[in-house]
């Protein structure tokens, strides 16, 4: 782990713990000017539902950007731009907790709040690719130069190199870390409450994607080393 891996790891704890213990009226300021109130919320009569456009739309925009981001000269502005769209979703998103806790106990509270916060955290310090040594950086300027070459046409080139898929492993990384922050806000706009039965189910779905982004992050690519006998 580099000395910029550690300071992310730490920003981004301390961030978290911060998020717990946000004082009532900065709560109470972020829920008002951030959840956006029903902007985006488009009411369905045939099927006499709502759906967040906003949402979805912001979605197909970060699914563009997972799937285009190694087009960008420079690794460094992908994973700074990367950093600026995920601040940016989990503010929308902290500003939805606020507004759905209100009337929460403080035990509750606490538990929602560390719960999303373990989210949070997690998902971006393993799409940053900080479990696994930010393997993406050299096998997307490999991936580049066979690509110039237009050795992606040939079969056999998939049999021989792992450049791609790690590349696209990190793709999903992002847009996977994205999705768990909009599936959220989503779901808390349209229905004012978390996405889990209760507290207990929650904190079950977020340990589950945890390990996910985990996997992905630090498996998915020992995977890839093991699968291609890669060594490093």
């Amino acid at each position: 782990m580099t000395w910029i891996d550690t300071i992310t790891v730490v920003i981004s704890v301390l961030l978290g713990i911060g998020i717990c213990f946000l004082p009532n009226s900065a709560s109470e300021w972020i829920a008002t000017k951030a959840s956006l109130h029903s902007f985006g919320i488009r009411n369905l009569p045939r099927k006499n539902d709502k759906t967040d456009t906003l949402a979805n739309t912001v979605l197909f925009f970060l699914l563009v950007f997972s799937c285009t981001y190694w087009l960008i000269p420079d690794i460094t502005i992908a994973y700074i731009l990367y950093s600026l769209l995920y601040l940016i979703s989990c503010f929308l998103l902290l500003a939805q907790c606020c507004r759905i806790s209100k009337s929460y106990s403080e035990g509750h509270h606490l538990a929602f709040f560390l719960a999303m916060a373990l989210m949070m955290v997690l998902s971006y310090i393993s799409a940053m690719s900080v479990f696994n040594g930010h393997q993406v950086v050299d096998d997307l300027l490999v991936f580049r130069k066979h690509l110039a070459h237009n050795e992606l046409f040939e079969i056999l080139y998939y049999f021989q190199n792992h450049e791609i898929f790690s590349v696209i492993l990190q793709g999903l990384l992002f847009f996977s870390s994205f999705y768990m922050i909009w599936a959220q806000f989503k779901y808390m706009r349209l229905e004012s409450n978390y996405k889990a039965r209760n507290i207990v189910f929650l904190w079950i779905k977020v340990l589950f994607v945890c390990a996910i982004m985990l996997g992905l992050s630090w498996g998915g690519y020992a995977l890839l080393d093991m699968a291609y006998y890669v060594k490093r």
